[in-house]
């Protein structure tokens, strides 16, 4: 985890050298468990403007983890906007044991979105959510 969150800011620094992106337009995607390591970083990387997690929730282990790596010590420490993407059905991280528990942990500004599915949803479903998000809360992307 330590080393997921460490190339992760790295690329964050990048980013912030390249005059082609502007630093207070990025947004972080994770999807299942990329979500999970997204928990941890944007708790404490606060240079994400918007956030958007896809099938996210509260994994069994992360009670026996070390605190230093746990998500569920981080969710709280989020200060940045949220949206959540999580199946109805997704066997994976079951709404009401998983995914809804970890969402009522995230402070405010967030939004939750429930598709009809499974853990992943289609990429023609999020890919257009995501999208309105990011244009929402970033601005919309000169195309």
């Amino acid at each position: 985890m330590v080393n997921w969150i460490t190339d992760l800011r790295l690329g964050i620094d990048y980013l912030e050298t390249r005059d082609d992106i502007d630093k207070q337009k990025i947004g972080f995607l994770g999807i299942s468990n990329g979500s999970n390591v997204g928990l941890v970083l944007t708790g404490i990387e606060t240079r994400y403007k918007t956030l958007a997690f896809i099938s996210a929730g509260l994994e069994k282990d992360f009670r026996s983890r070390l605190p230093e790596t746990s998500p569920i010590k981080f969710a709280s420490h989020i200060k940045t906007q949220k949206l959540f993407i999580n199946g109805r059905y997704d066997e994976t991280f079951p709404y009401n044991t998983d995914a809804k528990p970890l969402f009522k942990l995230l402070r405010e500004p967030k939004k939750i979105v429930m598709y009809e599915g499974g853990h992943i949803p289609t990429v023609e479903y999020y890919v257009p959510q995501v999208n309105d998000w990011f244009d929402e809360t970033l601005g919309k992307v000169a195309r």
